[in-house]
């Protein structure tokens, strides 16, 4: 079995309650019943959500239909941030794991409060470097893990 690899980080940054409220004063409260899908493959980059309550499933659909849970996002979590500032489609399904409520701010809005306040933008690279050093720790697993000796590896 391989050795894998660590993430080094505990946990995702968390948003300030004051950057929840920033947050909130630009966008607008929507609300999701359980099972519902919120973003699908392929959908425009749009919007970055703050989700207020309720969990949110990342998934991807199989061939065969098999849902692959990629994540769960809780309550205080950004949903749409890669998507938003890349401008690129989502790639995975989100859906409502129980009722959600998200504050949904256009990407315009969100890129300009990045803009304008570098203390949220510091935040918001920190959430993206982390989520970015958890993949990639992911696909090193998936690649490696039945190699014992990876000794041979160069980088």
């Amino acid at each position: 079995m391989g050795k894998g690899v660590t993430t080094g980080a505990s946990a995702e940054p968390k948003l300030e309650e004051y950057e929840k409220e920033i947050i909130r004063g630009i966008g607008t409260r929507v609300e999701y019943p359980r099972g519902q899908v919120i973003f699908s493959p392929g959908s425009p980059a749009g919007n970055v959500c703050l989700i207020e309550s309720g969990s949110v499933r990342i998934y991807s659909l199989g061939g065969d239909g098999q849902r692959t849970v990629e994540g769960v996002r809780r309550a205080g979590e950004l949903l749409g941030l890669a998507e938003a500032i890349c401008g690129v489609p989502w790639t995975r399904y989100n859906g409502a794991i129980d009722d959600v409520a998200l504050v949904s701010v256009l990407k315009e809005d969100f890129q300009n409060l990045l803009a304008c306040d570098p203390f949220i933008l510091k935040k918001i690279l920190g959430i993206l470097a982390f989520r970015l050093h958890l993949a990639e720790a992911r696909i090193f697993n998936l690649i490696f893990s039945g190699f014992d000796d990876l000794s041979g590896f160069n980088h």
